[in-house]
């Protein structure tokens, strides 16, 4: 990661100086590709780390309405780019603060929610919160993008998996973002499922 943070720091370095026209463009590609380049080894790290039991989880108070509204003020310059709605629905029977891990409860969010937005073309996606038995919560990231095909979801949580192969191309990614939500719901001795 470190020399990914150099490439990415003295890029904007670079691009708040006087360039020419092609440099800036050329300076803004290294930047981006950095960026995306230093996403998938965080991806890939996360995922080796989960695999060998190397996480281990945080224990203390937090609300999830604010995690939730923090993920969508994340999310929505995204979504608005897109025209699409960014809703959060909390029961009103969600007790206000829980105790866990906030940041990784907001990682497997970003990664739900951050996928639903990439690809949903129009409508929108929503932040559904509820109890359910023995007061354990259910959280459901529901969206009307183009959905999933039926032969594709079992593998949906593999890593490095698409929908379809054209996917990567088309809306970028690793696949392994639904693969680091599940290993971390897991850890945290939740469930997660797909519906399409």
């Amino acid at each position: 990661r470190t020399p990914m943070n150099a490439i990415i720091g003295f890029s904007e370095v670079a691009l708040d100086g006087p360039l020419d026209a092609d440099t800036r463009q050329h300076l803004k590609t290294i930047h981006r590709s950095a960026r995306s380049l230093l996403g998938l080894l965080n991806d890939i790290l996360d995922t080796a780390k989960l695999e060998h039991g190397a996480v281990e989880l945080e224990q203390r108070d937090f609300s999830l309405r604010q995690l939730c509204g923090e993920v969508m003020a994340t999310l929505q310059l995204a979504a608005d780019r897109k025209h699409l709605a960014l809703r959060l629905a909390v029961d009103p029977a969600v007790p206000a603060f829980h105790r866990g891990d906030p940041l990784r409860l907001q990682q497997i969010l970003l990664n739900l929610v951050g996928n639903a937005v990439k690809f949903t073309e129009q409508g929108g996606v929503t932040i559904e919160v509820r109890t359910v038995e023995a007061g354990a919560l259910e959280i459901a990231v529901r969206d009307t993008g183009i959905g999933i095909p039926a032969d594709r979801i079992a593998h949906i949580f593999d890593p490095f998996a698409q929908a379809d192969p054209t996917m990567t191309r088309r809306f970028g990614g690793t696949g392994l973002g639904t693969t680091i939500a599940r290993q971390l719901t897991q850890l945290m001795g939740g469930r997660i499922g797909v519906d399409s």
